[in-house]
């Protein structure tokens, strides 16, 4: 009797917890460790020959959210802001995405007008949208920040835009967010459908800003490299400075129309297209 009791209990709080579990529209955090290790130690190689198609796939894999390789800013996440400001996104790419590369949601999402770091709301076109920014709140007060803000979104359309899936941006400060002391890691886990392409993107997505710089981690035959730029890079054109981290070496490339020379820290130079 105390047995049957005792598994009583016991599948009374396994219930608890699977609906405790279920009701969190964010699911678990991403393991951001294991994700910034990518960045730390790349276990790819950035493969002779195999230079326009890495460099093009970390154009590609942005195309969804910001029309090429251009990163989010770092501004949004520093403000002292809230409300409708693009302080209260925090610059989401979600957000971007559905706003058409405005961070402003303001204009359709009552609860980021009114201010509230978290909140949800239906989206115009349908579906809905969840977040949970309050991690701003401690960013706000200058002094060493280490937040998770998260952001769901359920089939959420706005002007025939749509995102489904979640979003996460890890942000780490010393205490006075810069360029050079500001860390985020952004993960997107995204279908997104634009109105402009009559195509669904799947966005499974890492970026991490780290000493002023945006990196993307692109998948390669043997595992990932990394590619990032301080300068205007044109993914389109493929046009400009871009930098490249394999698990071998470092690499700057400099490119015309796709056309150009990658040289390494150790003094190798390729050229490349042409």
């Amino acid at each position: 009797m105390r047995f049957a009791k005792r598994l009583t209990v016991l599948g009374l709080a396994a219930m608890a917890m699977a609906c405790s579990s279920s009701d969190d529209p964010f699911g678990p955090d991403p393991d951001f460790s294991a994700i910034h290790q990518e960045f730390t130690s790349p276990t790819g190689t950035f493969a002779r020959g195999a230079e326009l198609s890495i460099i093009g796939g970390a154009s590609q894999q942005h195309t969804s959210v910001n029309g090429g390789f251009a990163m989010p800013t770092v501004d949004a996440a520093t403000t002292s802001g809230t409300g409708s400001s693009s302080g209260s996104t925090a610059g989401m790419q979600s957000l971007r995405i559905l706003t058409s590369g405005s961070s402003n949601a303001g204009s359709w999402c009552s609860d980021i007008a009114s201010g509230k770091t978290s909140g949800s709301c239906g989206c115009p076109g349908g579906g809905t949208l969840v977040y949970d920014f309050s991690g701003l709140q401690t960013a706000r007060s200058g002094g060493p920040i280490d937040v998770t803000l998260r952001l769901h979104a359920s089939q959420c359309t706005v002007d025939g835009n749509r995102v489904d899936g979640g979003e996460y941006l890890k942000l780490r400060s010393s205490g006075t967010p810069s360029a050079s002391d500001l860390f985020m890691l952004m993960v997107l886990r995204l279908e997104v459908k634009l109105a402009s392409d009559p195509l669904t993107h799947k966005l499974d997505l890492d970026m991490e800003y780290d000493d002023g710089s945006w990196w993307i981690a692109v998948r390669v035959d043997d595992g990932f490299v990394v590619v990032g730029t301080k300068t205007g890079w044109d993914g389109a054109t493929k046009t400009g400075t871009i930098y490249v981290r394999d698990r071998n070496a470092s690499w700057t490339c400099t490119l015309t129309n796709g056309t150009g020379t990658c040289t390494s820290n150790t003094g190798e130079t390729r050229q490349v297209g042409g």
